[in-house]
C-alpha cells in the first residue's frame, strides 16, 4: 500500500481424513460485519480435523482493509467488494482481493458458504440466500436449509457478487445474513457457528443429521423505503421477529423541527425481518423488510446497496 503496508488475506485449512469433499467459508467481505468472522473463529478452534471427512477452507475476514476500518466499503478505493467479483488482477485493492479470492480460494470447492449481516444501522432476523434459476439451484438450495434457518431467500444471478459468480463456476453457495449494527453479540455468533456445522453434516464432512425447523419456507420481501429525508422513529414495540398485520404502524419519519413527514406501515402482513435502528435518512433509504411466503415461481435482487 502507499505507507509500504502489505494486504494479506489469512486463511485457515482444516484437512479430515481425505482431502473431499471441499467447502470454503467465508465472512467479513464486509466489515462492520462481524457474526461471521466470530462464528468462522469458533469452528477452527472447535471441529477436530480426526472427525473431519475432507477439507474445510475457512476465510474469516475476506476484506481485511474495510475490516480495520469497520466499514462495509474498502476505504481505500471506495469500493463494496461484493459487487465488484471477480475483480481485476491489476485493478484497485478491492479487485485484487476478489481476484485473489476467486482464484486462488474458490477453485476446488464442493460449495461455498459466505456469512454476511447488515451493516451498521440495521438489524435483521437470521436468514440464508441462495442463487435460483440456474444448474446449481438444487444444491444450493439443500445446503442453504442444512445451515438450519427458518427463513430462505432464492435470489436471481447478480452481478458482482460472489455467490453468483461462483454459481457461474459451477459451484452451489449460499449466503447467509445474521445480526447487523455493527456488532458481534455471543447468540448471533452462535447461530453462525450451529449453521456451519449442519452445512457440514450435510456435505457429509461431520457426522450427524443437520437440524432443519418443521417452519423452514422460502420467503419474498416486502421493503419499506423513505419517501423523505429526516428522522425514522420507529414504535417501540416494533422488534425483529416480530408479526406485524398489512397497514400497522412501524414508526414515523419526523422533519429536524419535530414535524410529522410520514408515517410508516407494513405493506402486507408477515414477519418483521429487518429493522432499521439509525435515526438519520434519506429519501429512498431502507427502513424495514418484511418477508412474506414466497410464491414458487417469483425471484428478485432485493438486499441493501
Amino acid at each position: 500500500m502507499a505507507d509500504g503496508g502489505i494486504v494479506s488475506v489469512p486463511f485457515i485449512v482444516l484437512r479430515g481424513t481425505s482431502s473431499a469433499p471441499r467447502l470454503v467459508a467465508m465472512a467479513g467481505i464486509h466489515g462492520d460485519e462481524h457474526d461471521g468472522p466470530a462464528a468462522l473463529l469458533e469452528i477452527a478452534e472447535t471441529v477436530e480435523p480426526s472427525d473431519l471427512v475432507g477439507t474445510l477452507v475457512i476465510v474469516p475476514v475476506a476484506n481485511p482493509p474495510a475490516f480495520r476500518t469497520a466499514t462495509r466499503w474498502n476505504v481505500a478505493d471506495g469500493q463494496n467488494l461484493n459487487r465488484i467479483f471477480p475483480g481485476e488482477s491489476g485493478g484497485s485493492i478491492s479487485h485484487r482481493i476478489a481476484r485473489v479470492l476467486v482464484d486462488e480460494v474458490v477453485p476446488g470447492a464442493d460449495f461455498v458458504l459466505t456469512i454476511h449481516g447488515w451493516t451498521s444501522g440495521w438489524l435483521t432476523l437470521p436468514y440464508v440466500e441462495y442463487t435460483s434459476g440456474h444448474p446449481t439451484s438444487t444444491a444450493a438450495r439443500a445446503g442453504a436449509a442444512a445451515f438450519g434457518l427458518t427463513y430462505l431467500e432464492p435470489l436471481g444471478i447478480l452481478p458482482g457478487r460472489l455467490m453468483s459468480h461462483v454459481a457461474g463456476m459451477a459451484i452451489p453457495g449460499c449466503e447467509v445474513e445474521i445480526g447487523g449494527e455493527g456488532i458481534t453479540l455471543p447468540d448471533r455468533a452462535a447461530v453462525g457457528t450451529r449453521g456451519v456445522v449442519g452445512l457440514l453434516r450435510h456435505l457429509g464432512m461431520l457426522p450427524g443429521e443437520p437440524s432443519i425447523p418443521d417452519d423452514q419456507r422460502d420467503i419474498v420481501r416486502q421493503e419499506i423505503r423513505a419517501d423523505d429525508g429526516g428522522g425514522f422513529r420507529r414504535d417501540p414495540s416494533m422488534v425483529v421477529g416480530r408479526f406485524v398485520a398489512a397497514g400497522e404502524r412501524i414508526g414515523s419519519v419526523v422533519a429536524l423541527d419535530g414535524s410529522a413527514l410520514a408515517i410508516v406501515e407494513a405493506p402486507t402482513s408477515g414477519v418483521l425481518a429487518c429493522l432499521r435502528h439509525a435515526l438519520p435518512v434519506e429519501p429512498g433509504d431502507l427502513l424495514a423488510v418484511v418477508f412474506n411466503n414466497r410464491p414458487a415461481d417469483q425471484s428478485d435482487p432485493g438486499g441493501i446497496q
